[in-house]
């Protein structure tokens, strides 16, 4: 069935790459699917930073489900690839890393996050030498619970040296880090500051120091994980057929040149960019004082000394004052007087200075990735749907192909229905309805109970009719005399023949 299944989705989705490999015995070992439309949108108009992860299936024969996923302009799950193995193992991803490989135009441009399993290691190792790779910064935190018994500014000193934006911050942020816990320190420099840090990444990272997106996906297929891969499968088509449908009107319907989510980033910056202090260092390039850092705008490479609009590609609030007061550049020529030339070119004495003029587009400081224009692209190659069974036309090689489910492994012990927090992973206390405290419930509460008792009164206990004490009834009751072995039939025949006859006058 899921040969058949992989076939019509490649003949109803153009560009859509589907792949099936068993073992020796014709037994499932893998699978990956996906879709030629988010193949499409993700080679030319998404940001080439994609997040890995697995989560367990629940059928009978197990396994797990390997995604790869994205984010489109506007900041909303832009799923790219789907596989299907037996376990989360280092041959699992390789193999998976592999097919991914093949639907990427441009692997060496490509960053993946992932959290720190050695199969995901060893299969970028040996699949993605030309591309990066980083770590997930929620995980890592976990593991570093671990070493600094879960306090809480050593995790804030490792956050804000993760997410900032200047190597000198940086620096200072993991400095104090070193002189707070030396052991956490030296994890990090283990794991490679490349691996984690913003700012020492060699790709752009945006916004996505973390998996959050791919543990989303995740929870969006938590209700199916007990049906077959085929019903999997379809069930992942038909939730990307409404998504593509959903934000393709939405991305039409946007009415400003920069997405929702762009525009809401941009607005954040708008009063802060309006106090800066601007002064002119030549053409293209300003220093603006922000009254707390000096930063250097290059307007012609597009970069800010601050890093958060290269980083980003969103502008920061040194670009945006610039782009807000506008400049351009006047040449007046002047073939007599010397004396106000800075440049001599074939015999021609001009100066240049600076005029304000009315202002430049903000939202050309912008990449193209958070545009609406875009955003529509991702999203025009529509998600087609499988026809009926009955109307399949599939090769024989096809429908002939023998594809038996992998061996069933049963777990030790009780199935599980929850999921494992992680190591270090703070749990939920229980709150009390009484008195608002943590660590106990209404029933273990040291204080006396502010509502009143609406419990039901215990019953009372049974008395016997026979010996008139509690605790039994008359069937139980050790008192009761031992019942006769005839039936109410017999009995009464029997006194009525020991009755004397009665004798009429």
């Amino acid at each position: 069935m899921l040969p058949s299944f992989f076939y019509m989705l490649e003949q109803s989705n153009p560009g859509t790459v589907t792949k099936i490999e068993t073992d020796s015995k014709n037994r499932f070992a893998y699978g990956f699917m996906a879709l030629g439309a988010c193949i499409e949108g993700f080679n030319t108009v998404i940001r080439q930073v994609i997040a890995i992860d697995a989560t367990h299936l629940k059928a009978k024969t197990k396994g797990v489900l390997l995604v790869a996923v994205c984010k489109d302009g506007n900041e909303m799950i832009y799923p790219l690839a789907f596989g299907f193995a037996h376990s989360e193992c280092t041959e699992s991803w390789t193999w998976f890393l592999k097919q991914l490989r093949t639907v990427i135009r441009y692997p060496e441009r490509v960053m993946l996050v992932s959290d720190r399993h050695a199969g995901i290691f060893a299969g970028m190792e040996a699949i993605f030498p030309d591309a990066a790779h980083g770590v997930c910064a929620y995980h890592l935190s976990q593991n570093l619970k671990r070493i600094c018994k879960q306090r809480d500014d050593v995790i804030k000193l490792y956050y804000r040296a993760t997410y900032m934006y200047r190597v000198e911050e940086f620096d200072r942020e993991m400095a104090e880090l070193k002189a707070t816990h030396r052991k956490v320190y030296d994890e990090l420099i283990q794991v490679g500051i490349e691996k984690f840090s913003r700012v020492h990444s060699p790709r752009k990272r945006y916004h996505m120091i973390t998996t959050n997106i791919a543990e989303s996906i995740n929870s969006c297929l938590l209700a199916i994980r007990k049906l077959p891969i085929t019903s999997i499968a379809e069930f992942i088509r038909d939730l990307l057929q409404r998504w593509f449908h959903d934000r393709r009107i939405n991305a039409r319907e946007m009415p400003t040149f920069l997405t929702h989510d762009a525009n809401a980033h941009i607005k954040q910056r708008i009063l802060p960019s309006q106090r800066c202090e601007i002064h002119p260092i030549d053409f293209h390039r300003f220093k603006v004082d922000d009254k707390w850092n000096e930063a250097i705008v290059d307007l012609e490479q597009r970069s800010c000394s601050c890093r958060e609009w290269d980083l980003d590609e969103l502008s920061c609030i040194h670009a945006m004052a610039v782009a807000r007061l506008g400049y351009k550049i006047e040449v007046i020529f002047n073939a007599t007087d010397q004396s106000l030339f800075n440049y001599n070119n074939n015999n021609i004495f001009f100066f240049v200075f600076w005029t304000r003029i009315k202002g430049m587009p903000i939202n050309a400081l912008c990449s193209d990735f958070f545009t609406t224009g875009w955003l529509q692209h991702a999203y025009a190659m529509a998600v087609n749907p499988v026809p009926k069974p009955e109307t399949w036309d599939i090769l024989d090689a096809v429908r002939d192909r023998i594809v038996l489910p992998w061996l069933k492994r049963k777990q030790p012990g009780r199935p599980k229905k929850s999921r494992t927090p992680s190591a270090g992973e703070k749990r939920k206390k229980q709150t009390c309805s009484n008195c608002g405290e943590k660590g106990h419930n209404k029933k273990r509460c040291p204080k006396p109970s502010s509502s009143p008792n609406t419990s039901k009164p215990a019953k009372k206990a049974r008395t016997c009719s026979v010996c008139k004490k509690e605790g039994h009834n008359r069937l139980r009751c050790p008192d009761k005399p031992p019942e006769s072995t005839l039936n109410d039939t017999d009995e009464e025949a029997v006194v009525h023949a020991f009755e004397e006859p009665i004798l009429k006058g």
